[in-house]
């Protein structure tokens, strides 16, 4: 690694999570803005403070919850397994084109070497554009005091 900056913000998350730092400290601290040297040792943090928790943790934390949950979701499901991760987070996810069901084959390819399983990127598609009014309002509601 040579980036100083992401090598100094790992080492912190390791300090504050050997500390037993609280998530409100450790977020104001690393930061959970979004930006890389905030995210990667947010979610180290996250993950060695509180797992099997940590997704919880992360969302709690507030900021960009998606992208450091995705990390902290993603490393559970890798290095600990899928039952590392809350069956009642596994099943609310939506049985759409990229549900639990694809993540599951997903997985199994990667695992196996297979290629990925099909989807339907007209169905992808129409997801997206049903997102849209969704993700647009919730950003413009950010903008308000």
């Amino acid at each position: 690694m040579t980036e100083p900056s992401l090598l100094a913000g790992i080492r912190h998350a390791r300090a504050l999570a050997a500390e037993l730092a609280p998530t409100e400290q450790a977020a104001s601290e690393l930061g959970v803005t979004g930006f890389i040297l905030h995210t990667v040792p947010f979610a180290l943090y996250a993950r060695l403070r509180h797992a099997p928790d940590a997704l919880v943790e992360t969302v709690n934390a507030g900021g960009d919850t998606d992208s450091i949950g995705a990390i902290v979701g993603g490393w559970a499901g890798a290095l600990d397994g899928p039952h590392s991760l809350s069956a009642d987070l596994v099943e609310a996810l939506a049985g759409g084109p990229f549900g639990g069901a694809h993540l599951r084959g997903l997985a199994a390819a990667l695992a196996n070497g297979h290629p990925p399983p099909p989807y339907s990127a007209t169905v992808a598609l129409l997801r997206n554009l049903a997102l849209y009014p969704i993700v647009l309002a919730h950003g413009f509601r950010r903008m308000l005091p």
